[in-house]
């Protein structure tokens, strides 16, 4: 089993079957400190599904990286979250098929902000089940990578600019032999 989170004694766990396991018996989804853990966290949006795909729960760092607020999307299908083309194409549908078959989905990509703004996000749904294997919903998870993607890409054009530098110095030189 690997924590996930610890606070003031309580401790959440996730095992290989992607139950969610509690060190403290009384705790429950609903539980107080967990709830205040999950929506102070702000770097990540952090939300549940219900087994029919339903948003049922949406935290701060949601609202700021994907900029609806609670009450735009609590009750709406996750489809809401996906851009016209992908509704159409069904990688909504698909998404949390491949979590509830394989209790992970997980994808890195472009998504929309609500403002219209482009970021490229890490999605992670995983598939939340109960003592009987039966699925109880999903717990989403995303995380917005647009700077580390612009890091990755400025670097890539670095790296060409140096080899077309080299290249062409190496050129240069040949000519410069031969004459």
């Amino acid at each position: 089993m690997r924590s996930v989170a610890e606070s003031k004694g309580l401790v959440v766990s996730v095992s290989k079957k992607k139950h969610l396991k509690y060190s403290d018996p009384s705790a429950s989804l609903d539980e107080p400190r967990f709830r205040t853990l999950i929506q102070s966290v702000t770097d990540y949006a952090i939300y549940l599904l219900d087994a029919h795909g339903t948003i049922t729960s949406w935290n701060a760092g949601a609202q700021r990286i994907i900029g609806f607020a609670p009450e735009e999307v609590l009750g709406e299908p996750f489809s809401r979250l996906f851009q016209p083309e992908e509704r159409r194409s069904g990688a909504p549908r698909q998404a949390l098929l491949t979590a509830q078959n394989s209790d992970r989905f997980e994808s890195e990509g472009w998504q929309l902000h609500k403002d219209g703004t482009p970021l490229w996000a890490n999605t992670v749904v995983e598939a939340i089940r109960d003592d009987r294997n039966e699925l109880l919903g999903y717990a989403c998870i995303t995380r917005d990578a647009t700077a580390k993607r612009a890091a990755e890409d400025a670097l890539r054009e670095s790296e060409r600019q140096f080899r077309l530098l080299v290249a062409g110095e190496i050129g240069r030189a040949s000519c410069r032999e031969r004459v």
